[in-house]
């Protein structure tokens, strides 16, 4: 049984150690989301919150799949984890267990984890953005079909995709993401986040403006505009705690 303390510390160690990594091979990640406001307004965690959210640009990401090298955590990804049903890649523990609903009846690696939001350059014109966020919930869904396997059994496209070569299918995974990168434009005032929400576009300057903050007596990269990035994520009372989660029964948990 695992408390929430103890997985605040084991996600702030494999946050320490991605930080490493990224200062020694040049990756230029930025804290968002709960973490960004976690060193904000508590100078680490926000003390009910369980995960740690950080973006980086498509191309680090590669990178980061080229340098990565640990017996202690695991980088979840296709290329590692072909059942895991996200967009985002995500850096787990070896030896823990922290499931949430998605990851339930799937073979993956379920320790816990920190996640990291790939980016790239947005569409200059309407189109172009309506295209990026097409695939990219087509993206969504191809990634997601083990676990509509399980929980969508009426749906035949589905049973049919998982039988598709491990190889082909991260070929066509690399097409959709190279289509997402291509029909972005350097011009653009404005970054895609490579996943299916409802708000995936963000000003340029929150990704390329940044500073580092204290987190739990480390340093991390995070938002410059801290205040303008804050009130458009949450809203101008960003500084009043509403308490949420992501895992309902901590007892589940090992870490």
């Amino acid at each position: 049984m695992a408390t929430l303390q103890a997985i605040q510390e084991t996600e702030q160690n494999i946050l320490r150690w991605f930080h490493q990594i990224c200062e020694e091979n040049g990756l230029k990640y930025t804290a968002v989301f709960g973490t960004m406001l976690g060193a904000v307004r508590h100078q680490g965690f926000i003390p009910w919150d369980d995960d740690v959210d950080v973006f980086l640009p498509l191309e680090d990401g590669q990178k980061l799949r080229n340098v990565f090298r640990s017996e202690e955590y695991f980088l979840q990804c296709p290329e590692n984890d072909i059942e895991a049903p996200y967009l985002m890649m995500k850096i787990r523990k070896n030896g823990t267990v922290m499931e949430d609903l998605l990851q339930r009846g799937l073979n993956m690696h379920k320790g816990v984890w920190i996640d990291i939001f790939l980016y790239t350059n947005a569409g200059k014109s309407k189109i172009a953005k309506k295209l990026q966020v097409f695939l990219i919930k087509a993206l969504q869904s191809y990634r997601c079909r083990y676990y509509h396997v399980l929980n969508d059994p009426q749906k035949k496209l589905y049973p049919l995709l998982c039988r598709l070569p491990v190889p082909f299918c991260l070929w066509l995974d690399r097409r959709i993401l190279g289509a997402i990168r291509v029909l972005g434009s350097k011009k653009s005032p404005e970054i895609v986040c490579i996943e299916n929400e409802n708000s995936v576009f963000f000003d340029r300057k929150f990704l390329e403006n940044r500073t580092l903050y204290e987190f739990s007596g480390d340093t991390i990269w995070g938002v410059k505009d801290y205040d303008a990035y804050l009130t458009g994520v949450y809203g101008k009372n960003y500084m009043t705690p509403i308490k949420w989660g992501h895992i309902e029964d901590y007892g589940q948990v090992i870490c």
